[in-house]
């Protein structure tokens, strides 16, 4: 080998990258949701298919609407445990698209993609963390709400 050339330099640099980059990758990880992964609501307006996914802090819920449905963001309870645990940057997006209205008249055949970061000023186990949608008016069928009981979505 001779002495240290361009061609060695930019070699070594590069693999150092590439070893970087696999050391510091994080990945995404699938929420279970009431005890599953896909987890389906049915109502006599259609279903709503919902599955969610964590990458680092990022939490994404991801809500297929099959059929014609009143959507209000305003609406939605939200809490969790630990209690230290708090919501940051939260959007609604539909069809991948920010949403900027506080209700959808008709969420037909629609996805809504809620995302927002998770925040604690208090180190808490990822694997016992927990997040609660409680019994609101987010989507209303027929007049009615449909979230009647507590939706479970394990953080870990």
């Amino acid at each position: 080998m001779k002495a240290i050339g361009g061609k060695y330099i930019l070699h070594s640099l590069f693999g150092l990258c590439i070893g970087i980059l696999f050391i510091s990758c994080d990945y995404s990880r699938p929420l279970s949701i009431n005890d599953v992964k896909n987890w389906t609501l049915t109502s006599e307006c259609g279903t709503i298919a919902i599955n969610g996914f964590k990458f680092s802090t990022a939490i994404f819920i991801v809500q297929e609407f099959n059929g014609a449905y009143l959507i209000q963001p305003d609406s939605l309870k939200i809490k969790f445990y630990p209690t230290s645990i708090k919501m940051k940057n939260m959007k609604f997006s539909i069809d991948d698209k920010t949403l900027h209205h506080d209700k959808i008249n008709k969420a037909e055949n629609k996805t809504i993609t809620l995302n927002f970061n998770l925040h604690s000023d208090v180190p808490y186990s990822t694997d016992t963390a927990m997040m609660f949608i409680l019994p609101c008016n987010y989507i209303i069928c027929n007049n009615k709400p449909l979230i009647t009981d507590t939706i479970k979505i394990y953080l870990k």
